[in-house]
């Protein structure tokens, strides 16, 4: 089975990931939700969050198999770290490209999402003519793996406004035991109250 499967807080990732899945004609599917985690073909679109693969992402990328990966990462404008490489190295894939994609940060309202679409052509190209890639290492800041859940919760705080209707929708979209500050409830939530 081919497939592009996606994590995405704010959307962006998914913007990419439904993109990619219509360039190839894959099924789109949201990585919080598989069941089978063997594929042919697969694209892999996540966000990369303080320099690193989501924390969430982890054990699913540790499950997947599949015989050609490609791997975006999108990051917002400000460091993509070391992440492609690292997805390479700890996890296994069978990387036949990568790419970091530049998108709209998620804490920075006025930062403009990803409208280049043409750059993802080359995943088509890459998977008609399967060959594994090295990626290279990127730079990496020292300090960006340590504690980063805790630095973006002391980055952002969030605050709920009387618009807050209490649907609950914001607690059930959550994919996280605590908060990392993803964001994921301020883009689904209908009275804008977060």
């Amino acid at each position: 089975m081919n497939a592009v499967i996606y994590y995405s807080n704010t959307g962006h990732c998914y913007r990419i990931a439904q993109h990619a899945a219509k360039l190839l004609s894959y099924p789109l599917l949201d990585s919080l939700a598989l069941r089978d985690f063997s594929f042919e073909n697969l694209v892999v679109v996540f966000p990369v969050h303080c320099q690193s693969i989501p924390h969430i992402l982890r054990p699913i990328l540790a499950k997947l198999r599949a015989r050609n990966v490609v791997v975006l990462a999108a990051y917002g404008r400000m460091s993509h770290g070391n992440v492609l490489q690292e997805c390479q190295r700890k996890y296994g894939c069978n990387m036949i490209g990568g790419a970091y994609i530049p998108t709209g940060h998620c804490y920075i309202p006025a930062d403009p999402p990803f409208t280049r679409w043409e750059a993802l052509d080359f995943i088509h190209q890459v998977l008609a003519h399967p060959r594994p890639v090295q990626i290279p290492k990127s730079p990496k800041n020292p300090l960006s793996d340590l504690f980063p859940r805790a630095r973006s919760q002391m980055g952002i705080r969030l605050i709920r406004s009387t618009n807050c209707t209490n649907c609950g929708l914001c607690k059930q979209v959550c994919p996280h035991d605590k908060c990392i500050r993803c964001l994921r409830c301020v883009n689904v939530c209908p009275e804008n109250a977060l």
